[in-house]
């Protein structure tokens, strides 16, 4: 069967920002996430099964392979301190923001003699 959707929600609360995906039968194994550069990759993989000796398969539609989705993270997203739980077919992922009185990272100044 041909690849199918990941589909996403981004929420930005006072604090973070949460991203829910639909995940339907995953386990945590078949579940990969990483965060680089800014853009946050997930990758969901689902084995085909089959059921032996049990009669004809008139029809087979659920999705089984691998599915992708990269989406751009926002600037403020902690990217180090990401958390992500899978509970009922849901990837839930939380980004808390960065300080924004911190933009950046202060770069001292060392004086030549």
């Amino acid at each position: 069967m041909a690849p199918q959707n990941l589909f996403m929600d981004i929420i930005e609360t006072g604090d973070s920002f949460l991203v829910h995906a639909d995940v339907p039968g995953a386990k945590d194994e078949d579940v990969e996430l990483k965060i680089e550069n800014g853009m946050l990759a997930l990758r969901v993989t689902r084995e085909q099964t089959r059921e032996r000796d049990v009669g004809i398969e008139h029809r087979r539609e659920r999705f089984f392979g691998e599915l992708k989705r990269t989406i751009k993270l926002p600037s403020n997203a902690d990217q180090d301190n990401a958390t992500a739980t899978l509970e009922g077919g849901v990837l839930s992922i939380t980004l808390p923001k960065l300080d924004a009185a911190a933009p950046g990272k202060k770069i001292p100044l060392v004086t030549s003699k």
